[in-house]
């Protein structure tokens, strides 16, 4: 089964939902694709927020503009490296790594919530060992009941089996999807 952390240590086959994908290294242009994802992400949040100031927005725009010039948002810069371990970018990033295999936006969502869900279920396992307890965890992060049985770990990984909640463990709303923000602004001339 492979971990989150496999998705960030490339190079990695991925099974999810019956698909295989081979994770790997970006290239330059998917680099400079996710460089730009980053740029445009932060151009938004500038033109969206309201100021009580319109220079303040102006002031804003330019700081954004020489952030960019000076390569902030280049691959193994700050922002790039924080951003890849954060959900949205993970997923950015392995929709524009996996776009040629077929992964598209919402696919690379429901992977890393998959992965992020198994992760924190390990965590919880490492603290409470009662087979209940962990069989509710299980169920409460739509995971297999068996996930923490001792043949599950040499299992392939496979999607989550459905199964109904315990009245402990109300389900969760993993539904929501967010808009996305991909649309090319030009700086003002």
């Amino acid at each position: 089964m492979s971990t989150l952390a496999d998705l960030v240590n490339a190079p990695t086959e991925l099974e999810f939902k019956g698909v295989k994908y081979l994770l790997k290294q970006p290239n330059a242009n998917q680099e400079g694709e996710f460089q730009r994802w980053l740029e445009q992400k932060a151009y938004n949040a500038i033109i969206t927020t309201k100021y009580p100031d319109s220079n303040m927005r102006g002031e804003n725009e330019r700081r954004h503009f020489q952030d960019i010039a000076a390569g902030i948002y280049e691959a193994g810069g700050e922002v790039y490296a924080k951003a890849v371990v954060q959900p949205a970018g993970m997923e950015k990033l392995i929709s524009i790594i996996c776009r040629d295999q077929g992964m598209t936006d919402r696919i690379a969502k429901e992977v890393v919530e998959l992965k992020m869900r198994e992760v924190a279920a390990i965590i919880v396992s490492k603290v409470n060992t009662d087979p209940k307890v962990l069989e509710a965890v299980a169920i409460r992060f739509g995971l297999p009941n068996d996930f923490f049985s001792s043949d599950f770990a040499t299992r392939p990984s496979a999607p989550p089996e459905t199964s109904k909640p315990s009245p402990e463990c109300p389900p969760t709303n993993s539904t929501a999807s967010t808009a996305s923000t991909e649309r090319t602004t030009e700086p003002p001339s």
